[in-house]
């Protein structure tokens, strides 16, 4: 009796066994990883077990919910064409990454010689956007921007490494505007139409006389000199003259 049932414990564990060696099972290191752009990152895939020589390894893009190939048939094809490549067993390793690059990355074995032929896994990638790098200077580890663009908004931080080790800053966040050329030009309207009113008005109200600047002093009438004397003498009387003060 106990002969037998070693015996079936030895049979279920080998079961075990040889299912599990014929099973796919991948796992990666990282599910959620980040970059900064232009930098490069690798998304891991590690095959636990398999048994088939020459598996079917797959990575798609996941973006808004619509997968696209990243690694199908051998090569990479998509907009990671010339930017990504497959490392062993099954590793994605990006290059130069962009904002573009941040979505969901699913990688897919299939192995048909497997009683379990097939495994998948996610992990999800982002990107943070150093927009503006470019066309910006660095000094004493500060970043001046020449020129922005409303895509440069969003969180920025320092980061430092040497042979002892590395550090950052807490981030900063830029906030870049709409620049209304609209809402200027019409205020610059507005002003210059004020400041015409303004001239106008005061035009009409001096030439309405409202608001005269001539001295209103009393003039200085002269009474013209008249001569009280009356000459009395007519031409007959020769030099015989009648005056007011002769009395008869």
């Amino acid at each position: 009796m106990a002969i037998g049932r070693q015996t079936l414990s030895l049979v279920l564990l080998s079961w075990l066994c040889k299912s599990t060696a014929f099973a796919v099972i991948l796992r990666t290191t990282e599910k959620s990883v980040w970059t900064n752009e232009f930098e490069s990152i690798e998304l891991t895939c590690l095959i636990e077990s398999i048994s088939t020589n020459n598996p079917r390894i797959e990575w798609k893009k996941i973006k808004n919910g619509v997968p696209s190939y990243v690694y199908f048939q051998n090569k990479i094809s998509g907009d990671l064409e010339h930017r990504a490549l497959l490392r062993e067993p099954a590793n994605l390793l990006i290059l130069n990454t962009s904002r573009s690059d941040t979505a969901q990355y699913r990688c897919e074995v299939a192995a048909i010689d497997d009683q379990k032929p097939f495994d998948e896994i996610l992990v999800s990638l982002a990107v943070r956007g150093t927009v503006g790098i470019v066309f910006a200077r660095f000094s004493k580890g500060n970043i001046k921007f020449r020129s922005v663009k409303k895509e440069d908004a969003g969180e920025y931080y320092c980061q430092a490494r040497n042979e002892a080790g590395w550090s950052k800053c807490s981030p900063q966040t830029m906030e870049v505007y709409d620049l209304d050329i609209v809402g200027i030009f019409l205020k610059v309207l507005g002003g210059v139409a004020a400041f015409i009113f303004v001239i106008v008005g005061i035009c009409q109200i001096q030439k309405s006389g409202y608001c005269s600047c001539k001295d209103h002093r009393e003039t200085n009438y002269k009474v013209p000199q008249h001569d009280n004397r009356m000459d009395y003498a007519s031409p007959d009387e020769g030099h015989f003259r009648h005056k007011s003060s002769f009395v008869i």
